[in-house]
């Protein structure tokens, strides 16, 4: 009999890139060969393997690939199948994620109560983030809004900032996209 191994939920991961998805899975013990499908909703297919390997013997199975092919909006499923030496299939995960763009800067500019940021919608998207830091700083999330602007009526004379904003889940407590960095800006 094969025996199928278990991992733990977060053993393979798919993770929001500018303009991809960062897919990563840990090592399964026993593998003679792997590889990464997706189903593109689109198609309505699964695609060709987006990554295979032969292992040798001993070699880890700890991989990251980077897809770069996917269109914002669209649904996607990634599938890891690792096999052994008598291509028993020993460990499977899939996971579905959507990705979506960052939501772009249409603009950044000092008004009377603080500095006002304007972005596009996207599509499908109701829910962001926004984050601010100073130049050489670290980000600090500043409110998650329904609205496609905020004005940061805390952003101090003298100080430049630099903001961000990306899409969030309708709840707003998950990260559906990576961010997107505004130029900088000096408060006046």
């Amino acid at each position: 009999p094969v025996k199928f191994r278990i991992y733990p939920k977060d053993f393979m991961t798919v993770t929001p890139l500018a303009a991809g998805f960062k897919v990563h899975w840990g090592k399964v013990n026993g593998a003679h060969s792997v590889y990464l499908i997706r189903w593109d909703n689109v198609t309505r297919q699964w695609s060709s393997p987006l990554y295979y390997k032969c292992l040798s013997t001993g070699e880890s199975t700890k991989y990251t690939y980077t897809d770069k092919t996917v269109v914002s909006g669209i649904k996607y499923i990634y599938k890891v199948v690792v096999r052994d030496k008598k291509l028993n299939v020993i460990w499977h995960h899939r996971i579905t994620k959507t990705f979506y763009d960052p939501p772009a800067f249409q603009s950044v500019k000092n008004t009377s109560s603080g500095i006002k940021l304007v972005w596009g919608q996207v599509s499908g998207i109701n829910q962001y983030r926004v984050y601010r830091k100073t130049v050489g700083g670290t980000w600090k999330s500043l409110k998650t809004t329904g609205y496609l602007s905020y004005t940061d009526k805390t952003a101090k004379k003298g100080t430049t900032y630099i903001y961000a904003v990306r899409c969030m889940s309708k709840d707003g407590k998950t990260k559906l996209s990576q961010y997107r960095a505004s130029k900088k800006i000096k408060r006046k």
